[in-house]
């Protein structure tokens, strides 16, 4: 993430509004901009989840709309699009969205495909405009689906990409992302919902049993779960437990940073930006 492109796309989706200095937004999407190759961020030397970047630099646009906006989300928009695998082609792959590169890959070999890039990727593309009935969202419905387990959802179909330790046992992020991605494809989330609420711990990310994997993505777990039960009802309570749980976690600079490297969760501007996401989705921003 050296080159910078990355973390400020995280930080613009989640600052508050309300908070931020229009000076310093507007020259942080210059950046972005400026950065981006056909549309896309993170694409160099070393790929820097270009997907996940650019998905979260549409959503800044739109949610800034700083003059030239729909030209810059339109080309990442794009971009996004060009990376989901569609067909039967891709195999067990299909409808998800890669983590994205400079090469496009042949059928079957699908490269790195997952439900919590998918996500964004859908997410993305809804504020762009895309619908359910989209094929982009119905394929990305499919994919959702053959993510399942049980009532919940994992990480992937390739089960060498699953953090839960089991490919049939569900947890909480992979449960939300699937959650979000069904919500946007116009599919029924009662199970999915159901399995948040009875799983709606705020201290680490439920389900996970692969070594200290269940606090090193605790911050994207609790964003995730919090934009489900904000749209779609969760537990009672569930608002002022994660919001304890936030601030508990905050260090006295100010900011947040895990403990646990695995999932960039150590890195202050990531930990710090899904913690304000949080709390911001929480108190019904």
């Amino acid at each position: 993430m050296a080159d910078g492109a990355v973390p400020t796309a995280i930080a613009l989706w989640a600052a508050p509004v309300r908070d931020a200095r229009r000076p310093d937004v507007e020259r942080a999407l210059s950046f972005l901009r400026a950065s981006a190759r056909e549309g896309g961020l993170g694409i160099g030397d070393v790929l820097d989840w270009p997907t996940y970047a650019t998905s979260l630099h549409v959503l800044a646009e739109h949610r800034w709309q700083v003059p030239g906006w729909h030209e810059a989300a339109a080309a990442g928009a794009a971009f996004v699009r060009r990376q989901q695998r569609i067909g039967p082609a891709w195999g067990d792959a299909d409808g998800g969205f890669a983590v994205g590169g400079q090469h496009s890959p042949q059928p079957p070999v699908a490269g790195h495909v997952d439900l919590s890039v998918t996500r964004f990727a859908v997410t993305a593309l809804v504020a762009n405009g895309a619908r359910p009935d989209d094929e982009a969202l119905v394929a990305a419905g499919r994919f959702a689906q053959r993510c399942a387990a049980g009532d919940g959802f994992v990480y992937a179909t390739d089960p060498a990409f699953a953090k839960s330790g089991a490919r049939e046992r569900p947890y909480g992020s992979a449960t939300a992302d699937g959650a979000l991605v069904l919500a946007a494809a116009g599919l029924p989330i009662d199970a999915p919902l159901t399995w948040l609420s009875a799983h709606a711990v705020a201290d680490h990310n439920p389900g996970v049993t692969w070594p200290q994997y269940d606090r090193a993505m605790v911050g994207y777990w609790r964003s995730a779960a919090a934009e489900v039960f904000a749209r779609f009802g969760g537990p009672p309570g569930w608002r002022e437990r994660f919001i304890e749980a936030i601030e508990a976690d905050r260090h006295s600079d100010g900011t947040w940073h895990n403990a646990t490297p695995h999932q960039k969760e150590d890195e202050p501007v990531v930990a710090t930006a899904l913690a304000l996401r949080t709390l911001h989705t929480c108190r019904g921003g």
